[in-house]
């Protein structure tokens, strides 16, 4: 299957892209420097930035007609100037949410019916925003 991974050179990212790679499936991975991830012949670097929606776009569109983008997988987060959970936030204010509604606008355009989105709402700070059923999901 071949997939669109977000975020394919991040922490997590880099770990699903090695996971999806060891199943046998084709990755077009939308990064914003392609020379920092690994390279195999399952692998296809576009250079751009999911905030931007015309990045996404070329990347559903650079997938040959004969294999689409089938599903998407997002290990995006809202950047941060340090490890800590409290340190300052680099990315804009609305970055997930703008960028999950592109996400799924382009794949309502290009016929992509599967999406996985890495969430941590409920960790630190935001946890007193998390309904208390999620909260209890998370707790057990």
């Amino acid at each position: 299957m071949r997939i669109l991974l977000l975020g394919a050179s991040g922490r997590t990212g880099a770990h699903v892209l090695t996971e999806a790679l060891s199943r046998s499936h084709t990755i077009t991975a939308l990064v914003r420097r392609p020379e920092v991830l690994q390279t195999h012949p399952s692998l296809t670097p576009i250079t751009g930035t999911p905030t931007q929606k015309a990045d996404i776009q070329a990347a559903f569109a650079s997938a040959p007609s004969s294999d689409p983008i089938r599903a998407v997988i997002s290990t995006l987060n809202n950047g941060r100037t340090g490890d800590s959970p409290w340190a300052k936030m680099t990315a804009p204010p609305n970055f997930l949410q703008q960028t999950t509604r592109d996400v799924l606008d382009l794949m309502q355009e290009f016929g992509c019916k599967k999406i996985v989105v890495l969430g941590t709402n409920g960790v630190g700070s935001s946890r007193a925003n998390t309904s208390w059923l999620k909260n209890a999901v998370v707790d057990r």
